[in-house]
C-alpha cells in the first residue's frame, strides 16, 4: 500500500503532462501553433468581385480563426479581371510561398489547378469541381486524387423544387430551359426530372438557340412556371426571359443567386456557411497535415435563403411572405456557423 501511495503523485504528474502534450481539441492545436510561432499564408483567387464571394471569404476566415487562431493566418486576395488572369494570380501566390490557395468560382479553380499541383487548393462556388479540372466522375463526393478539395456549388435540387412549388402551388407543368452545350444545366435538369416525377409535376425541356419573344411566348402558353438552372449560359438573357414571362403571368425561378437577380424567385445558398465549411477543410490541411488528395469533395448542404425580385413581384401583383428576403438585401445566416 505504501508503495502505491508513493507512486500516485508521479502517475498524476505523468497523466497531466500527457494531457498537455496530446491536447484535447482545436484550441490546443491553435495554442501549440501559436507557441511554435507557426504562421500560414493563404492566397485567395476570386472569379468575381461581389457580395457572395465576400460572404464565402468571411465564413472561411471565421472557421480558420476558430480552428487555428486568427493571428496565425495572413491572406492575400486577388480578383480575376481583363487585365489580370487567374494564371498570373496563381503564379504570384506560388512565388510568395503561399501554404494554401482558396479559389472561388470556376475560372479561379481552372487557372489555379493548371498552375500548381503542389500547393493545396480549397475550392468553392463551382458546380462540378471534377469536370472543371478535367476529371470524369458521376460522384461529386469523390476525392480528386490531387492537391484539390472543396465544397461543390451544385444546388440542392429537392430544395429548388420545393421553392418552385411554394411560388406556384397549383403548378401542373414546369418548363426547364437551357442553352445548347450547357452541360451544367443539362445535368441539373436530369436530376430535377426525377424529383418532378415524384411530385406529380409534368415538365417540358427547351433547348434555346436564341431567345426570341415569339419562342418565349410559345413556352409560356405551355407551362405554369419557368426554371433556369444554376450557372446557366442563359444568364445574360435571364432578364429578358423574366420580363416576357411576367407579361404572361408566368413565374420564373433561377437556379442560383446571380440568375435570380433577374427572375421572380431564387434560392440562394448560404455562402457564409459554405465558406465556413471550406475553412474547416483548410484547417484540417494546415493544422493537422491532412492530404487534400484524400479529402472528399463535400456536397453543399447549407440551408438556402429564399429570395424574390420586388420589381417583378409588383408587376405581377404578387406578394411574398416574410420567409423570403428581397433580392439585394440578403442577411447571411452567420449564427449557424458560430462555434
Amino acid at each position: 500500500m505504501k508503495s502505491f501511495i508513493k507512486k500516485l503523485p508521479l502517475l498524476v504528474l505523468i497523466s497531466a503532462l500527457l494531457l498537455q502534450l496530446t491536447g484535447c481539441g482545436k484550441n490546443d492545436t491553435a495554442n501549440e501553433s501559436k507557441a511554435q510561432g507557426q504562421m500560414w499564408q493563404i492566397g485567395v483567387c476570386h472569379s468575381n468581385n461581389d457580395e457572395y464571394e465576400d460572404a464565402i471569404m468571411e465564413g472561411f476566415s471565421k472557421a480558420l480563426s476558430d480552428e487555428l487562431s486568427e493571428d496565425s493566418i495572413t491572406y492575400t486576395r486577388e480578383y480575376i479581371t481583363e487585365e489580370k488572369s487567374g494564371i498570373s494570380i496563381a503564379g504570384s501566390f506560388i512565388r510568395s510561398g503561399s501554404d494554401l490557395i482558396l479559389t472561388i468560382g470556376e475560372d479561379a479553380l481552372r487557372d489555379t489547378a493548371a498552375a500548381t499541383e503542389d500547393i493545396p487548393i480549397i475550392t468553392t462556388d463551382v458546380i462540378d469541381i471534377l469536370d472543371t479540372i478535367g476529371m470524369e466522375s458521376t460522384d461529386q463526393s469523390l476525392n480528386t486524387g490531387r492537391n484539390i478539395t472543396g465544397i461543390t456549388g451544385m444546388p440542392v435540387i429537392p430544395d429548388q423544387l420545393a421553392l418552385i412549388l411554394e411560388v406556384t402551388p397549383d403548378i401542373d407543368t414546369l418548363a426547364i430551359i437551357y442553352s445548347r452545350d450547357d452541360r451544367h444545366s443539362i445535368a441539373q435538369s436530369r436530376i430535377m426530372q426525377s424529383y418532378l416525377q415524384e411530385a406529380g409535376v409534368d415538365h417540358i425541356q427547351y433547348q434555346l438557340g436564341d431567345v426570341s419573344k415569339k419562342k418565349l411566348k410559345s413556352i409560356c402558353k405551355k407551362c405554369d412556371a419557368i426554371y433556369i438552372p444554376a450557372d446557366s449560359l442563359l444568364y445574360k438573357d435571364s432578364k429578358k426571359i423574366s420580363k416576357i414571362a411576367a407579361a404572361y403571368g408566368i413565374p420564373t425561378v433561377g437556379g442560383d443567386v446571380r440568375i435570380g437577380k433577374n427572375t421572380l424567385a431564387a434560392l440562394c445558398p448560404d455562402y457564409y456557411e459554405i465558406g465556413y465549411k471550406a475553412g474547416q477543410q483548410a484547417a484540417q490541411i494546415l493544422g493537422h497535415g491532412k492530404d487534400p488528395a484524400r479529402m472528399p469533395v463535400e456536397v453543399n448542404t447549407s440551408a438556402g435563403i429564399k429570395l424574390y425580385n420586388k420589381t417583378l413581384a409588383e408587376k405581377m401583383g404578387l406578394t411574398f411572405p416574410k420567409s423570403f428576403q428581397q433580392y439585394g438585401h440578403i442577411k447571411w445566416n452567420t449564427s449557424s456557423s458560430d462555434r
